[in-house]
């Protein structure tokens, strides 16, 4: 179990090509060092002590990121995924994220 405050290592499903091209896992955003963010994660190996994200996308919610219906195609930089917690293009994907994002936050923030 991890506490609060404690510094944990966590794989995310992205990553900058040689090109400086955002490449992702199914819309993933990546986090940002100066949000904080509630994480479900499954534990990591003993040997790397690098934690996943459950269900990629559903894994990861900041009080004030932005949810946007937009694929990431759309975007012409990586500089545009800031302050966004999730991105997707499908209507259902982002009511779905939204929905489980209140919820998650009316049960874990105060």
């Amino acid at each position: 179990m991890f506490t609060q405050d404690e510094i944990i290592k966590v794989s995310e499903p992205y990553y900058l090509t040689s090109n400086n091209e955002y490449q992702q896992v199914e819309g993933y955003t990546p986090m940002e060092n100066d949000r904080e963010y509630i994480l479900f994660l499954r534990y990591g190996h003993e040997a790397d002590q690098v934690n996943g994200l459950v269900g990629i996308d559903y894994g990861k919610y900041s009080v004030n990121g932005k949810v946007l219906k937009k694929s990431v195609t759309d975007l012409n930089n990586v500089g545009e995924l800031k302050g966004l917690d999730f991105l997707s293009g499908e209507k259902e994907s982002v009511e779905l994220y939204s929905k489980i994002k209140d919820e998650v936050l009316s049960k874990y923030i105060k």
